[in-house]
């Protein structure tokens, strides 16, 4: 499928583009609102600045994907794989990315207020001044993992693994000893 394809077909109103091959497309600046894309390949796809408002990528392939100011509100990604992947600034308030793999991903500055990152991997991510206020960390493993400056204020941290991570300056929830 090619780009152009996607987006008149998105823009005739279709949806649901759930396994499809996207990998290595240009999709920057993009509304792709309310989308499923359940099981898609995205690997080095290109989505700086898009929206993904709500959509639906379980189980989707983010491989190396720039998502640097992407807006994922609300968006499903419970099981995929984001390894290495570039969300700097990303807005995923709300999102689940429950057992989500997020190893060696960049999430500096990014706000997650609220988002489900129960039993996710997030080994060596960067969270540097990320925003982690009331998310669901419970299970997730953040070895080496860099919280530097990050808010992690009222955050279920239940059997959390921080094994090396690095919380310099970092706003912890009450109680909390790494």
């Amino acid at each position: 499928m090619t780009r152009e394809e996607l987006l008149t077909r998105y823009a005739a109103g279709e949806r649901d583009f759930s396994q499809a091959d996207l990998r290595g497309m240009n999709l920057a600046g993009v509304n792709l609102a309310w989308v499923d894309l359940t099981g898609v390949n995205l690997a080095w796809v290109d989505l700086t600045g898009a929206s993904l408002f709500r959509a639906t990528l379980t189980g989707a392939i983010l491989v190396r994907t720039r998502l640097d100011d992407v807006t994922l509100r609300w968006a499903n990604l419970s099981g995929a794989n984001l390894e290495g992947a570039n969300l700097n600034r990303a807005d995923l308030t709300g999102a689940n990315l429950a057992q989500a793999k997020l190893t060696a991903a960049n999430l500096s500055g990014s706000i997650l207020i609220g988002a489900n990152l129960s039993g996710a991997s997030l080994v060596k991510a960067n969270l540097s001044g990320a925003t982690l206020a009331f998310a669901n960390l419970a299970f997730a493993i953040l070895t080496g993992a860099i919280l530097a400056g990050a808010n992690l204020t009222r955050t279920s941290l239940m059997s959390a693994n921080f094994t090396d991570a690095i919380l310099t300056n970092a706003i912890l929830p009450k109680g909390f000893k790494p």
